[in-house]
């Protein structure tokens, strides 16, 4: 993650494994190298591999990075979603199953209604979507076509850090009690990295 920081000044670190980089005003970049740099330099920094999948919203960035770890070959670990094409040509190949925030209990009820592939899912009325689904999957539907409606999670700052501790004894030499400071300065920052 700290890598991927020397890419984007916001990022929203998803999981142990994911992170959203957002790259609004990044159109002078050639985003396929960007993609393909980010790669080169987690791989040789941590011997990690991964894939960079771009897009407009984060629900058609996660179907372009599923794309980009399907076809390694074919888009050498990077896939962008940059037109309308590219869109619809993903939202045709991804399975319903398999789009972020979907669920199985909304997958067994989208196929029931004929809903096989997230453009199928895209061509719902929003209004089915938000009774059966949720506000929440509506804002999905959005996504998928194009229109940002889940932006980065930002994370609160906390506003302070406080440990306290009393002294087991009296202490009047200045290594001891500077050996006591350090001890509680580490067992502060131990609780607050948790």
């Amino acid at each position: 993650m700290n890598i991927l920081t020397d890419y984007s000044p916001e990022m929203e670190i998803y999981s142990i494994d994911e992170v959203f980089l957002k790259l609004d005003g990044f159109d002078y970049f050639n985003l396929q190298e960007h993609g393909a740099s980010m790669r080169k330099r987690v791989l040789k920094w941590t011997g990690i591999p991964i894939s960079v999948g771009i897009a407009p919203t984060k629900a058609l960035a996660k179907a372009a990075n599923r794309i980009a770890k399907k076809f390694p070959q074919q888009t050498k670990g990077v896939h962008i979603i940059d037109s309308e094409e590219r869109r619809i040509k993903a939202l045709r190949w991804l399975k319903v199953e398999d789009v972020w925030g979907i669920g199985r209990q909304h997958t067994k009820r989208l196929q029931a209604q004929g809903v096989n592939t997230a453009f199928d899912f895209t061509q719902l009325p929003d209004t089915w979507v938000k009774k059966t689904m949720s506000v929440v999957r509506l804002r999905l539907k959005y996504d998928l076509m194009g229109v940002p409606t889940l932006d980065l999670e930002e994370i609160e700052p906390k506003q302070s850090i406080a440990t306290t501790r009393t002294f087991e004894n009296n202490y009047t030499e200045y290594d001891q009690v500077a050996e006591r400071i350090t001890t509680f300065t580490s067992s502060c920052a131990e609780e607050q990295s948790i």
